[in-house]
């Protein structure tokens, strides 16, 4: 993996994701709610600030793309660049995509009167993470390195 493939796809990429959320984020923020939707459950729908809500999926992609960028430089700094490693990364990465999708989703579908604030705008972002996810995913395995075959045996 070239250094210029690992700044794309390890640095690149995830900045500019946060890029998306952060400018969407403080372009939409005088028309937000006082509260979105971050949880529904048995006792009802739950809310909470938009900047709160926003700030935690941001936080849990960070930890995602850190981990997949760490262990991917980590696997391919060893050589140890097998289908299982490669799908580790692959994983980690989808997964940072995916919560910028779910939080890029939340703001869209928190707009609008406070009366339609309900499961179904969570709902949506459920549905964006997991097609961001595979769709992530998909781009990921074919723009990272192949994978090299497991020796058998011992």
């Amino acid at each position: 993996m070239s250094r210029r493939q690992k700044i794309n796809i390890l640095l690149a990429g995830p900045l500019s994701a946060f890029l998306v959320l952060g400018l969407l984020y403080f372009a939409l923020a005088s028309q937000l709610p006082k509260g979105v939707v971050r949880q529904v459950g048995a006792h009802g729908v739950g809310y909470a600030p938009p900047g709160i809500v926003v700030g935690v999926m941001a936080a849990v992609a960070l930890t995602c793309f850190g981990v997949g960028a760490w262990t991917c430089l980590d696997f391919t700094a060893l050589g140890h660049w097998f289908a299982g490693t490669k799908s580790i990364v692959v994983c980690l990465l989808g997964a940072g995509y995916a919560v910028i999708a779910l939080a890029v989703t939340t703001l869209f579908a928190s707009l609008g009167p406070a009366t339609t604030l309900d499961a179904h705008s969570l709902g949506y972002g459920l549905l964006a993470l997991v097609v961001a996810f595979a769709a992530a995913a998909s781009v990921l395995v074919g723009v990272l390195p192949r994978a090299k075959d497991e020796p058998l045996g011992t």
